[in-house]
């Protein structure tokens, strides 16, 4: 679309965007947390290219990004591009859809869903006909693997380097399932909230609040587990690794 041209900025790209688009056009704008985190002002660019110029042309623009928290907060009031987008959550596959994916009858779908999550990029590391142990063998021998780098990434992007949450989490994924035990793991020496005080912990997308969980931080009291089978898996075994 853009030929030969070299922009020097965003605001430089998108112009360009907005001039070449003579017809129905798509631009796909991936990993956008990561491209945010290396320049702030990337929201109000795309606002002002929106306002002005991309939004008068017969042109898609598609934003994609992983880090669901990351990703929550764009149309938010006060952000620039609030009332400017339409939000849709693409989930990872179901079973089923792994199955078919790594060519698997039912009962080995079912092993793989529970290690990758239904994550395409990782089923596409699945070889055909391999086994879950000679999967997980060939991935954790290599620290830079999809699966390894992927659980690592979603960590980082979810918990702000300033909590405790992302240490407490690896505690739990080494074994670790009392507060005593987090305590001599992670040298957190804290004492437990009080009744009503939230825990940054529990401010993960990922966790839900269910009785009857597997890991009881709440003395009575609702408890918290890992809804995505492949956080759960990642955390057990690529931590322990």
């Amino acid at each position: 679309m853009l030929g030969r041209a070299e922009p020097r900025d965003w605001a430089d790209a998108l112009a360009l965007v907005a001039e070449a688009t003579a017809e129905t056009s798509v631009l796909v704008i991936d990993e956008f947390p990561y491209l945010l985190a290396g320049d702030p002002t990337l929201e109000g660019v795309m606002q002002t290219a929106w306002d002005r110029a991309l939004s008068r042309v017969p042109l898609l623009v598609i934003v994609i990004g992983s880090a669901v928290s990351t990703m929550a907060l764009l149309g938010t009031h006060a952000r620039p591009l609030y009332g400017r987008l339409r939000e849709m959550v693409v989930d990872p596959f179901t079973v089923a859809e792994t199955g078919d994916m790594i060519g698997a009858e039912p009962a080995a779908a079912i092993d793989a869903h529970l290690i990758i999550g239904g994550y395409p990029r990782l089923a596409a590391e699945w070889q055909p006909g391999q086994s879950p142990t000679d999967f997980l063998r060939g991935q954790l021998n290599e620290s830079t693997s999809p699966l390894v780098v992927v659980g690592e990434r979603m960590l980082v992007a979810e918990l702000p380097p300033d909590l405790q949450a992302g240490v407490v989490l690896r505690a739990i994924g080494a074994g670790s399932r009392t507060f005593a035990g987090l305590r001599e793991r992670t040298a957190i020496h804290h004492s437990p909230p009080g009744p009503g005080r939230r825990r940054p912990i529990i401010n993960v997308d990922e966790v839900d609040r269910r009785d009857g969980g597997t890991l009881n931080f709440s003395h009575g009291r609702a408890d918290e587990t890992s809804v995505d089978t492949f956080s759960g898996h990642w955390m057990a075994t690529c931590v322990r690794s």
